[in-house]
């Protein structure tokens, strides 16, 4: 059960700091937060495969 709560708190932070961004910077350049963003969630696999190196 920990691990549930563990992953509401992580995506409800993720979408209250998105909804932040979205609602302290007006001019923000969008295709790059939205590359940025799907970088940092999948680096993990990228860090995978530099570590089978």
């Amino acid at each position: 059960m920990s691990f549930f709560i563990g992953e509401f708190v992580k995506i409800a932070t993720t979408i209250a700091l998105v909804g932040a961004v979205v609602w302290l910077y007006h001019d923000l350049n969008w295709p790059a937060f939205i590359v940025s963003f799907i970088v940092v969630l999948k680096s993990y696999i990228i860090l995978l495969f530099r570590h089978r190196s």
